[in-house]
């Protein structure tokens, strides 16, 4: 809900936008690799026509319980190890401290924490928490984009 509003919010907040995304479909044999690759070529393009630019994407293919033998491992890339995040501040040469990271699970949420991001969301609705929190947690992205413009300065 709210997404390509809350994306174009975040672009005309000067985000620069990647997308980071666990896969195991690839991994259990519901989908290959080329598949996926074809599926984020036509989002991607998509959101394009929509005024939103996503500078690229990242993607762990792994699962320790996958079909696929090659990819029926734990490697260090799938969520909520860091590799994948890391890997776009290395080639982007910025700080974890500049950036935000949105995600939908509370592995992506570690993810960001592990590899230095300081600003986090969380994308659920239903998400309770008994105690303090080192991220945010919005019920779509409307309200995130809003909550940055209030805090930008």
């Amino acid at each position: 809900e709210g997404a390509l509003s809350g994306l174009r919010k975040l672009l005309e907040l000067e985000y620069e936008l990647f997308i980071v995304t666990n896969q195991s479909g690839i991994a259990r044999g519901y989908y290959s690799e080329d598949q996926f690759h074809i599926f984020m070529d036509a989002m991607i393009g998509k959101l394009k026509l929509e005024g939103i630019d996503i500078l690229g994407y990242d993607f762990c293919p792994h699962h320790p319980e996958g079909l696929i033998e090659n990819l029926s491992i734990v490697c260090d890339c799938r969520k909520p190890k860091p590799e994948m995040v890391q890997k776009v501040l290395y080639k982007e040469k910025v700080s974890g401290k500049d950036c935000i990271l949105i995600g939908d699970k509370l592995t992506d949420i570690e993810a960001g924490i592990k590899a230095g991001i300081e600003k986090l969301f969380l994308l659920d609705y239903g998400f309770k928490s008994s105690g303090p929190q080192c991220f945010k947690n919005f019920k779509n992205w409307d309200r995130i984009s809003e909550y940055l413009d209030k805090i930008s300065y």
